[in-house]
This record gives structure tokens, C-alpha cells and sequence, in this order.
């Protein structure tokens, strides 16, 4: 009965996410009237930049703003060369145009030409730990 009230549940929680997504791209698409799917490879460009700049200088308050810029600068280079070609097109060659935009991203390593992995990114296992007390935490290990 356990097993079938978690699934009951991550079911409607999952339901309830895919909703807010299309109620969002529902309401972008309405107002803006334009097709956009490069958020996420921007969001990544961003996290990929302030990890870098955190790894570098060693201080996460460094990081979050040089995150904020490259995000921002990506994305006002994306509406400058991409996305004001494609307001007056059809609906596909937005989704056509950005979906490509998108699929250009997928390795963000190779902006800095670095092969060598961050810090961060080398987490070799995350588990659950239990102490003598019987209390649990999570931890990872580097």
C-alpha cells in the first residue's frame, strides 16, 4: 500500500510539473508570440561560467555574478543574431531556428578549449552515510 501511494504521489507531482511547464511556454508563446527553446542551454552557459570563475578564484561570490553575465550576455546575443530574424517567420522556423541554437551548446567545455574537468564536476559518489547515533546525512566523495 506504501509503494502504491509514492507512486500515486510522484505521479501527480510529475503531472503537476509538465503542467507548469506548458502553462509557462503557453503563456510565453502567447504574449511574445515566438517559439524560444535555447533557456536551458543559456541557464547552462551561465552555471557553466560561474562554476569556472568560482574553480578559478576559489570564492562562490565571484562566481554568481559572472554566471548572471553570461547568461545575460548569451541571451541578449541569441535575441540579437537569432531570435529578431524570426518574428515575422512561420512558427516551425522558430522552433527549427532555436531548437538548432539549442543543439549547438550541448559541450560547453569547448568555449574555453579546456579538456581537463572542474573541481565540481569530479564528484565520484553521493550516498547516504549513517552515524553511530543512527542519524543519516548525505555526503559525496571527490
Amino acid at each position: 500500500m506504501t509503494l502504491f501511494l509514492e507512486q500515486l504521489l510522484n505521479g501527480l507531482q510529475y503531472g503537476v510539473m509538465l503542467f507548469l511547464l506548458a502553462a509557462g511556454l503557453t503563456l510565453i508563446f502567447g504574449i511574445m508570440g515566438i517559439i524560444n527553446l535555447t533557456h536551458g542551454s543559456i541557464y547552462m552557459i551561465g552555471a557553466y561560467a560561474g562554476t569556472y570563475v568560482a574553480n578559478l578564484t576559489g570564492s562562490f561570490y565571484l562566481g554568481f555574478p559572472a554566471a548572471l553575465a553570461a547568461a545575460g550576455l548569451t541571451g541578449v546575443a541569441v535575441e540579437f543574431l537569432v531570435v529578431r530574424r524570426l518574428y515575422q517567420r512561420d512558427h516551425l522556423d522558430q522552433v527549427l531556428a532555436t531548437f538548432a541554437r539549442r543543439s549547438m551548446r550541448r559541450r560547453p567545455r569547448s568555449l574555453t578549449g579546456r579538456s581537463k574537468s572542474c573541481r565540481a564536476c569530479s564528484i565520484r559518489s553521493i550516498g547516504w552515510r549513517s552515524s553511530a547515533s543512527g542519524s543519516w546525512w548525505l555526503s559525496a566523495s571527490m
